[in-house]
């Protein structure tokens, strides 16, 4: 948490400063307009705040990552929407129009298999940092066929 301290300065010497306790919407407690005292033209008013300050804002930290744990999910390629799940034994399947791929995780790089109807073969992913994109290859009898994606 922060605090923030807000200075408030007067700026005439009759205006009247009203100090009331009632806050969230309460009505102030009615008060006797000859008690009310004028505030000289030097006073300052501090108030004190905590504000929340996120994670990102705080030198040393960084906001959890929501995609840290892992490709898990739906994601945007080149060959169209796939969707990985991680089993609890580690491995990675997916599914996208063509076929789909099958393959384990080491690192931020994932070898894999893929199957699109008769035609199968091998490939890999390499992950970014907080597995928000991957780019990649798809070996199709020889050829390399690039494959990138982004997470949705």
């Amino acid at each position: 948490m922060r605090t923030i301290c807000i200075s408030v300065l007067t700026l005439a010497m009759a205006l009247p400063v009203f100090l009331s306790s009632s806050c969230g919407g309460e009505s102030p407690p009615e008060q006797d307009a000859s008690v009310i005292e004028e505030a000289p033209s030097d006073t300052a008013a501090v108030i004190e705040e905590e504000v929340p300050v996120p994670p990102e804002d705080v030198p040393g930290t960084e906001a959890p990552s929501e995609t840290a744990d892992g490709p898990q999910g739906s994601w945007d390629t080149t060959m169209g929407e796939m969707v990985f799940v991680v089993s609890e034994s580690g491995e990675i399947t997916g599914e996208y129009p063509l076929g789909t791929v099958s393959g384990t995780l080491d690192g931020h790089t994932m070898e894999y298999t893929y199957a699109e109807g008769s035609l199968t073969g091998d490939g890999t992913f390499e992950f970014d940092e907080n597995f928000g994109s991957f780019s990649g290859v798809q070996d199709i009898a020889g050829t390399e066929l690039v494959w990138e994606g982004r997470r949705i």
